[in-house]
């Protein structure tokens, strides 16, 4: 089920550039209390094997010892709410068993952003690359405001 959550450091970054959203899972970050207990960092953690199942949000309360970590479709859906970055993941034509992303900013067809193919990337790597990728635009784009 990992294979559906954004890697450590793209919700590390998330949290960076604003994500908020309730999510079901989150990453223990390195303080007392996960050396106490143990806690592997760079683990998921589901919510519903620490608080009977209740969404958790990036907070003040919560942020010394945990992040959250947000499934891939969560994190497009809030680029596209809040930076205008649509995505979309497509099978190449010219090769077999590849995929490839295209970004488009602003609805702007002039700032189109398009993967490359490369023979045997599979849907979850180039979902993993689109999302660095997204990442490296908010974050130029937060820091120009």
């Amino acid at each position: 089920m990992n294979k559906y959550f954004v890697i450590f450091e793209q919700a590390l970054a998330l949290k960076e550039l604003g994500f908020d959203e309730p999510c079901l899972a989150y990453y223990p970050k390195e303080c007392s209390y996960h050396k106490y207990y143990n806690t592997p960092l760079h683990e998921i953690i589901f919510v519903w094997s620490m608080i009977e199942g209740v969404p958790i949000k990036n907070n003040d309360d919560l942020e010394s010892v945990l992040f959250t970590v947000p499934l891939y479709s969560q994190a497009f859906d809030w680029f596209r709410n809040n930076y205008s970055l649509d995505i979309s993941i497509h099978r190449s034509w010219a090769m077999d068993n590849s995929y490839y992303y295209i970004i488009i900013q602003n609805m702007d067809y002039n700032k189109i952003t398009q993967q490359e193919s490369i023979p045997n990337r599979s849907h979850v790597q180039a979902e993993l690359e689109c999302l660095d990728e997204i990442i490296k635009i908010a974050t130029k784009e937060k820091l120009s405001k």
